[in-house]
């Protein structure tokens, strides 16, 4: 219930997105998408982990007066936090929109931001802290009360009342702020006024290796965007985030996948058959996800056509770099488990300033030649080397004999079907297209069938499936 709550609340802009695609330009859509991913960055670096940190604590401490100072002080930290950081930025509001877009609608949107971070704050706190104390009914209000309120809110500013840029925010402010105040009336037994913050030391220095990750990995998405707006123009901004909402289309799984894997393998690293088992799920997940990256990004023009019109008919062609990235990536999270398990959070952030780097720098220079094309490619590269980084540094931290060899074969077959492919279907219709889509992931599904699993592997498996069918039926 919880894991599904909040992938909806994460997921609201894929339910809105076909709504502003048609209703706004091209420039427009990539001017509100780059600004909403902009406010996310700003709302994750304000929290900077604390949400983790109180996680990781309330279990530890038995006592209700102890758990509420813990809350109060988290909740205290956050608020000086907001305080000593939206003055000036708001005081400096036309320097950083002007950083971020050249638009001249960016600095009244920057401070329509601004005025809604400390209830995007507050709802985030409110929905953790009712997650971690089991209430559920205003869990559910708050998670997906928000998201429904958003969308009615939108509903009407965009069909009845024609809003423009500036009214899509004005709408996000009035929904967070109700929701952000609402939160906190939920949580309002919790909070004391805090006499000598005696866990303050211990929240800050849990949150901040996994506040640093937060804001690094938040700050990858602004980075692409606003490169993308000041080296090609907002037209080309507005094409690119519309081919990368259907590029997070593979997050279903991938969402999916991470929020199993994470207690799943913790629960048997003990085990002296756990690293068979790893590599039983990298193998499984390695061929499901190149399948469904692949799979999704030989129809994405014909999605984007019927999501957002014929507007942004060619940005389906970047679409594949970015799913083979996160696909890589959350490959990486499997081999990446040593670094949980020796509790050494901070090799992390190695991988993520790598993956700024790469990006960033490929971005500039292959955009230039390539284009949107060369952007997403830059992407893709970053995606890898912080895959790459991270599981080469999980292994010093924690040696354990992976089985790479079939992976990494299988996801370069994957990338080279990846760009084979739409080059011969180019651009035919529906039809073909899909017939297309469905005959090449055949042969990829049997590529990975062959080469990722052996024989016995294989005889395994058809003994199970044939197994089950038989417990199921009664054959």
């Amino acid at each position: 219930m919880y894991g599904g709550a909040s992938a909806i609340n994460k997921a609201f802009s894929l339910v809105t997105f076909p709504l502003l695609a048609h209703h706004f330009s091209v420039s427009e859509y990539g001017l509100i998408d780059l600004f909403m991913i902009f406010t996310s960055f700003l709302a994750i670096m304000l929290v900077f982990g604390q949400d983790s940190a109180v996680a990781r604590y309330f279990y530890e401490y038995r006592d209700e007066k102890s758990r509420k100072e813990l809350i109060s002080e988290s909740l205290g930290i956050q608020v000086l936090l907001l305080l000593f950081f939206i003055p000036p930025l708001w005081l400096s509001a036309e320097y950083v929109s002007n950083l971020i877009s050249d638009s001249e609608q960016s600095e009244t949107l920057l401070k329509l931001n601004i005025l809604q971070l400390p209830f995007i704050v507050l709802q985030n706190f409110s929905r953790n802290l009712l997650k971690w104390t089991f209430s559920r009914k205003f869990f559910l209000i708050i998670s997906i009360g928000s998201v429904f309120f958003y969308m009615i809110l939108l509903l009407v500013g965009v069909c009845l009342l024609k809003i423009n840029i500036t009214g899509v925010f004005v709408v996000m402010f009035i929904s967070n702020s109700l929701f952000g105040l609402l939160g906190l009336y939920f949580v309002r037994s919790w909070l004391i006024w805090p006499n000598k913050f005696v866990f303050s030391r211990e929240l800050l220095q849990f949150a901040a290796p996994y506040g640093l990750i937060c804001c690094v990995g938040s700050f990858i998405p602004t980075m692409e965007r606003s490169l993308v707006a000041n080296l090609l123009g907002t037209h080309e901004l507005g094409l690119y985030s519309a081919a990368s909402k259907v590029a997070m289309l593979i997050g279903i799984i991938v969402q999916s996948f991470q929020t199993a894997w994470g207690p799943f393998s913790l629960a048997i690293y003990k085990n002296d058959d756990a690293i068979d088992t790893y590599n039983w799920v990298l193998k499984v997940y390695t061929l499901l996800v190149c399948l469904a990256a692949f799979l999704l990004s030989v129809i994405a023009e014909p999605i984007l056509i019927i999501l957002a019109s014929n507007k942004y008919e060619g940005a389906g062609v970047i679409v594949f770099p970015l799913t083979i990235g996160i696909a890589v990536q959350s490959i990486s999270w499997i081999t990446e488990i040593g670094i949980s398990i020796s509790k050494k959070s901070h090799l992390s952030l190695y991988s993520y300033f790598v993956f700024i780097t790469v990006s960033g720098v490929s971005i500039y220079f292959l955009s230039f030649d390539f284009g949107l094309f060369g952007v997403a490619i830059g992407m893709m590269l970053g995606y890898v080397s912080n895959g790459l980084i991270a599981s080469f540094l999980s292994y010093k931290a924690c040696p354990l004999s992976w089985n790479y060899r079939p992976i990494i074969f299988f996801v370069l077959s994957t990338v080279i079907f990846g760009f084979i492919v739409p080059v011969i279907d180019n651009g035919r219709s529906f039809m073909i297209t899909f017939s297309i889509a469905l005959l090449s992931s055949l042969i990829l599904g049997l590529i990975g069938w062959y080469t990722i699993f052996t024989m016995q592997e294989r005889s395994k498996i058809y003994f199970n499936i044939r197994s089950n069918i038989n417990a199921k039926f009664g054959v």
